[in-house]
């Protein structure tokens, strides 16, 4: 069985789960190649599928005419790459389309499902579904077919995010595209859209290696690695561009923790190049952009509490990595977060919003210690036998 996976870049939450569902299929046998159109980091698996390089010049000059047509949140993808007369894909029995914004355009992906080949879509976000944005920030009007979008500066009933809605609803009509959610929520959201509520829907979670985020027992050793304090509780937060994505829930962080005495706590807070401005007692240590696994897995054990703030979350990775660990997590009751903590177990779930039930969670946490009786089910092997089962599926045509 062989499989290729196409990712814009190699980097990211959704390249990060790309990367791993693809090492978890050739875990579980599975021939599993994952596709880039820009490769940054040389020891990432993403291959770069130009081989020349005015092809990936023609790629970005065509980016630029999807951020001409795009405003703000509201993506538009009518330029990309043709990937259907790959000779990678005429190889493949199933292509896995993960983020593939300002790479693979509507017009390309109705090229690639007429090629007759299987294409699997695994969502990591809600943009396959919506008039263009990523996160719809609870508007809902993806339920409606959108239209008067408040993201954009003038939203009227046949603004850019209806047509781009309608070109969505075009691109997937009549076809057997399947789609992959990793979590109840998503999937729910998935099924109230008139772009993707007629599609089979497989819902798997994200995998993450648990020989890597896993407890350790050194703890002290670590915390002198890393510059940590020996005698203060740490409450770890950790996301990128949190200074400038208001979704991550920077603004409600600060909120509650406004109360906590340096001399008791210090914030650690990783994913950003340069330091966190909030106006907290305590102090902050930037522990910046973490690339290494091994890295970020000692910070999450270094930990006495992970903080997740995020007011929309299809999945959570960075709540999945600290529960591998055996880290309590206080976060906001929302979307895929549901899914892996359980309330007053291994963390805590306070309402969308409620500062002060943030605060409350957080200070459970610290006092419960750390847990690694509740830590998911969705280890490499076990997603890769996830999708190995729908591969299976999917060739036989046993759905």
């Amino acid at each position: 069985m062989r499989v290729i996976h196409f990712s814009t870049t190699d980097y990211g939450g959704a390249y990060k789960a790309a990367e791993r569902i693809s090492k978890s299929m050739q875990m579980y046998g599975i021939e599993s190649e994952l596709f880039v159109r820009t490769k940054t980091n040389p020891n990432s698996s993403g291959k770069e599928i130009f081989t020349r390089k005015y092809q990936y010049i023609i790629s970005k000059i065509k980016n630029v005419g999807n951020l001409f047509l795009s405003e703000g949140e509201v993506i538009s993808d009518y330029f990309g790459t043709d990937i259907s007369s790959l000779p990678e894909v005429r190889k493949a029995d199933i292509i896995f389309l993960h983020w593939v914004n300002s790479f693979i355009s509507y017009r390309d992906v109705e090229k690639l499902l007429k090629s007759g080949k299987h294409v699997v879509w695994v969502m990591h976000d809600m943009w396959l579904f919506t008039g263009g944005c990523h996160c719809d920030q609870y508007c809902g009007s993806y339920e409606r077919g959108c239209g008067k979008c408040p993201m954009l500066r003038f939203g009227f009933s046949q603004d850019k995010s209806r047509k781009n809605f309608l070109r969505k609803k075009k691109m997937l009509a009549d076809t057997n595209m399947r789609l992959v959610s990793p979590s109840r929520w998503l999937t729910e959201c998935a099924q109230k859209s008139d772009i993707t509520n007629k599609l089979r829907i497989y819902q798997i979670a994200n995998p993450i290696d648990r020989n890597i985020f896993k407890p350790k027992k050194d703890i002290q050793n670590l915390k002198r690695r890393y510059k940590l304090p020996l005698d203060k509780k740490i409450i770890l937060f950790g996301a990128m561009k949190s200074e400038t994505d208001s979704n991550k829930g920077i603004s409600s962080l600060e909120k509650a923790m406004k109360s906590f005495e340096n001399q008791k706590y210090v914030l650690a807070v990783f994913g950003n190049k340069g330091n966190l401005r909030l106006n907290l007692k305590i102090d902050i240590i930037s522990l910046g952009i973490i690339k290494d696994e091994e890295k970020l897995a000692d910070i999450y054990n270094c930990a006495d509490v992970f903080v997740a703030p995020s007011n929309q979350e299809s999945f959570g990775y960075t709540v999945c990595e600290a529960l591998s660990c055996g880290t309590p997590v206080a976060a906001y009751r929302v979307g895929g977060i549901i899914d892996q903590i359980i309330h007053k177990k291994n963390g805590f779930l306070a309402e969308k919003g409620n500062e002060s039930e943030l605060k409350e969670g957080i200070e459970w946490c610290l006092s419960h210690g750390k847990n690694t009786e509740y830590i998911g089910e969705n280890d490499m092997m076990q997603t890769g036998k996830k999708y190995f089962a729908l591969c299976e599926k999917i060739i036989n045509r046993r759905e």
